[in-house]
């Protein structure tokens, strides 16, 4: 598909959220106990085809193009393997607004540090899939860029970072697509327009063989990808040259690998930002862990209350897929203004605030214990991603010409008072 069928893709919005009549929400102090709702009002409904076009299921669509001439399946491992960005990715040395407690960073190279056409958003790691440092001997950070301005409907990416050897950090960019195809067209995809992919959360299966990444769709809930349907598609094709070409082939925008989404979560619940999206593996079973982002004294979605809230799904062990449509678990944060990322260790929750043009911070909480101090953070911090087995929390920072990704220590909980 070329620019000239961008109009197809500026006609693509989402369908808007239903909202429920539900309860007041009872927000809770960020010192005291959040109250929680009684009757669980956020809800999911699982969508497998598009929602703006008559189309087979994506699973049918994404059978069909691996049969697509000049497209092929690509394991992750190829992926990750096979970086286009080798050494002007390296490790941060002499970083002067650096943040507190800083433990490993590195900087994107100097094209994606001062571009202003892409900016990073999410991070997940190797951790979150599969609950250890490494899987087959590869560690793994993925970061999620949405595209702004006169770009945006060129959706979203996905980099594909080898942390394997932190001195040398290595990766590729991989676009983000939706599968389709007519009734009795061939298989197509397009970009994921306007999404900004504010958070992402990769879960697997111990043997892989179930490897999702659920990515944050603001205001419409969940998409989610697969990364066993990873595929390389037909060389050539410039930056804006997308999906299937009169000629058959089919290009990316200049990338090299697509990751097609596999399924959707829509929100049919109580309005909710879906702002953020994390994996807790500290809970009896894994979940994801939704928050929201909301400014002081900003308009809030359908007109609920405005203190952010956190909302919780359970994931089935086995697969990653959510066990429930209902949400199992919500509070809300009353003070916690911009929050950007929100991870849960063991009933303690963690997040990065945002601040304008100024550093950000880490603030920490939990039930019945003092607050720690805030930490500071970069300027622009983004997603939050915890780590187990280093004790530590993954971010990034958005600004260009300062766009570092880093771990900091997690923040100790003081113990309860006397």
């Amino acid at each position: 598909m070329s620019i000239s069928r961008r109009s197809l893709l500026q006609g693509m919005a989402a369908a808007p959220l239903a909202a429920a009549a539900g309860p007041a929400l009872l927000a809770g102090t960020a010192s005291a106990a959040p109250a929680a709702l009684a009757d669980h009002p956020f809800r999911l409904e699982q969508r497998v085809r598009p929602d703006w076009a008559t189309s087979a299921p994506y699973p049918d669509v994404i059978k069909e193009l691996a049969g697509q001439s000049g497209v092929r399946r690509a394991s992750f491992r190829e992926v990750l393997t096979d970086p286009d960005r080798l050494k002007t990715a390296y490790r941060a040395r002499g970083w002067a607004d650096a943040p507190d407690h800083l433990k490993q960073a590195f900087r994107w190279s100097d094209a994606d540090v001062k571009d202003q056409g892409w900016f990073p958003q999410g991070i997940t790691t190797t951790y979150d899939a599969f609950g250890k440092a490494s899987q087959g001997g590869k560690k793994a950070i993925l970061v999620s860029w949405y595209a702004k301005g006169k770009h945006e409907w060129k959706g979203a990416r996905v980099s594909f970072v080898d942390w394997t050897r932190p001195g040398k950090p290595r990766y590729r960019h991989v676009l983000l697509v939706e599968p389709f195809n007519r009734t009795g067209g061939p298989p197509d995809f397009v970009p994921l327009y306007k999404l900004h992919a504010g958070g992402i959360a990769w879960y697997s299966s111990p043997d892989g063989s179930h490897s999702r990444l659920y990515v944050a769709d603001k205001l419409n809930g969940l998409r989610v990808f697969s990364l066993n349907d990873l595929f390389q598609v037909s060389p050539g094709g410039g930056p804006d040259s997308v999906g299937r070409q009169p000629n058959g082939a089919y290009h990316a925008l200049g990338h090299k690998y697509v990751l097609p989404q596999t399924r959707a979560y829509d929100s049919v619940g109580l309005g909710l930002h879906f702002s953020q999206v994390s994996v807790d593996r500290t809970t009896g079973t894994p979940s994801l862990l939704v928050s929201e982002f909301r400014r002081k004294g900003g308009a809030s979605p359908r007109g609920e209350d405005k203190a952010p809230r956190l909302v919780r799904w359970p994931l089935n062990p086995g697969t990653g897929a959510i066990a429930q449509q209902r949400d199992s678990g919500q509070f809300a944060m009353k003070g916690e203004w911009r929050i950007q990322g929100a991870v849960g260790i063991g009933g303690a929750y963690h997040f990065s605030l945002s601040n304008g043009d100024a550093r950000g911070s880490l603030t920490s909480w939990k039930r019945g214990r003092p607050r720690p101090e805030p930490r500071e953070l970069t300027k622009a911090p983004e997603d939050l991603s915890h780590h187990g087995s280093e004790k530590a929390l993954w971010s990034l920072g958005e600004a260009a010409g300062n766009r570092y990704v880093y771990s900091v220590a997690v923040p100790p909980i003081p113990p309860r008072r006397a």
